[in-house]
């Protein structure tokens, strides 16, 4: 075994132990705070990350031009999340759409 023997990282376990909607909010919290990063500063206050289900992120923007602008980088998101988190997240789409955003949620 030796060398060739694998050894996974502390989050790889505590990820795939956990059950799916604590994973999943676990995605979302270290997806929120990355946020800026993968969004920008300027527009992290106008959407907010809601859910996570079967791999898609669903994230609520505050107006609809957003949504549109999200749609066609959303390329770009997908490859700025998984080089943040090195390929460690499975996320395969986003669905964004509009809606009002509360300040309780934000």
């Amino acid at each position: 075994m030796g060398k060739s023997k694998e050894f996974f990282l502390i989050k790889e376990i505590l990820l795939n132990s956990l059950n799916k909607d604590l994973r999943n909010s676990v995605i979302i919290d270290l997806l929120e705070k990355n946020i800026d990063t993968i969004f920008g500063e300027k527009l992290k206050n106008y959407l907010k990350i809601e859910k996570i289900l079967n791999n898609k992120i669903y994230i609520i923007c505050k107006h609809q031009g957003l949504v549109q602008s999200f749609y066609f980088n959303k390329e770009n998101i997908l490859n700025k999340i998984r080089e943040i988190f090195n390929n460690n997240i499975k996320i395969n789409d986003i669905i964004f759409y509009f809606r009002s955003i509360n300040k309780k949620s934000l």
